[in-house]
């Protein structure tokens, strides 16, 4: 077991503790319905809420366009370039981690956005980072409010959390571009 896989226990305990605790049915609800992710009662209050986040990081984040190119070489080539690799690693795993979080607070886990459209944008756009940083975002926001209409319209006159449709299209998609990447055909 590695440190992340410990985390992730200890999370995953804290997050049951929570659930076991919940006062009343509504909060389990509540809570269940966060853990599933998905965008019913958001209003663009929450829009406006984390905009100011969301686009400052993107935006810190796509001047580091160079520096992530030049780290596609690997550390080495990268620092011969004059790119401090460890400040520039730390600086984007907290943007990063900043617009997650941010992300999450209002729309609750939605998973397999921020893995499976990155990859696609890349097999169509290539892997300079001046592009596919926005495209990535744009992509993502596309591909989530589709996934939400999916969602809303699968099953009527009942809605599925869009987390879960999510999961259950980019689940397989990512698996297939893992397997192909291991097998080298991208």
């Amino acid at each position: 077991m590695n440190s992340f896989e410990g985390v992730n226990l200890f999370l995953s305990a804290v997050t049951s503790v929570l659930i076991a605790s919940a006062p009343n049915e509504e909060e389990l609800r509540s809570i269940v319905f966060w853990l599933q992710g998905g965008l019913e009662a958001r209003t663009w209050d929450h829009v406006t809420l984390i905009s100011p986040i969301i686009i400052s990081a993107t935006v810190i984040a796509v001047i580091y366009y160079r520096e992530l190119n030049m780290m596609l070489l690997g550390d080495e080539q990268a620092k011969s370039t004059g790119v401090n690799v460890k400040r520039t690693r730390y600086i984007l795993l907290f943007l990063a981690a900043l617009m997650t979080g941010t992300r999450v607070s209002v729309g609750g886990t939605i998973g397999f956005v921020g893995l499976v459209v990155p990859h696609a944008i890349r097999l169509i756009f290539g892997p300079d980072h001046r592009f596919l940083l926005l495209a990535s975002a744009l992509g993502g926001a596309t591909f989530l409010v589709l996934e939400d209409i999916v969602s809303r319209v699968m099953i009527q006159p009942f809605s599925i959390q869009v987390g879960v449709v999510c999961a259950l299209i980019g689940a397989p998609v990512f698996l297939t571009l893992v397997l192909r990447l291991r097998k080298g055909s991208i």
